[in-house]
């Protein structure tokens, strides 16, 4: 799927709003998703409860100052399925919220074998170079990142972990912030971390 774009004022601006199946082999490759007014931008999925397997997006997301608690999302904004062998070329603009360049928000969800490569420029809390908040398990992840936030909770890997596993990870690139900011996770409350990597500056 190629050179495709979509913008929403309500409800949410994505490829596939609510997802309970399975997505496999699906690439999105210079796509466009814009949120305004009560909406939310993700740039595959906006509510994920399914699968998501051998997948990829490349594109942009740009979540306006209007638009619903200001918080956008690369590839999902709320998973609580399953995201494997999947990879995320995204340029992520949220205004007013946080943002995570593959999740937004990640609850009790596996994902495993990402790979992202991600500018994001943040005007608020909570972002992540994979995942913003997550209260979900991690593994055998990669990313590339340039973030520049003006909030806090700012992460190469993750803004805001909670009580998790986190292993096999790596990230290079780039992270600023304001508070709570680090090369792989921004605050982390009681998460186990295993193998991880970052050469950040």
């Amino acid at each position: 799927v190629s050179y495709m774009k979509i913008s929403a004022t309500d409800s949410v601006a994505a490829f596939i709003g609510y997802s309970f199946g399975e997505i496999k082999n699906i690439n999105f490759v210079f796509a466009d998703v814009s949120a305004a007014d009560s909406a939310v931008a993700a740039g595959m999925v906006a509510y994920n409860y399914g699968k998501i397997e051998n997948s990829s997006f490349e594109g942009s997301v740009l979540g306006l100052e209007s638009s619903y608690k200001g918080e956008n999302a690369g590839l999902v904004f709320l998973n609580k399925g399953s995201i494997k062998n999947a990879r995320v070329d995204v340029e992520v603009t949220s205004l007013q919220g946080g943002a995570g360049a593959v999740i937004q928000n990640n609850e009790g969800a596996v994902i495993e074998n990402v790979l992202v490569n991600a500018k994001m420029t943040i005007g608020g809390k909570y972002s992540g170079g994979v995942v913003s908040k997550n209260y979900g398990e991690l593994a055998a992840c990669s990313a590339s990142v340039n973030i520049v936030s003006k909030g806090s909770y700012v992460g190469g890997l993750i803004g805001y972990n909670a009580m998790t596993d986190l292993k096999n990870l790596g990230v290079s690139g780039r992270v600023e912030g304001d508070q709570y900011v680090g090369g792989l996770l921004g605050y982390n409350y009681s998460g186990n971390l295993s193998n991880l990597e970052t050469p950040l500056t």
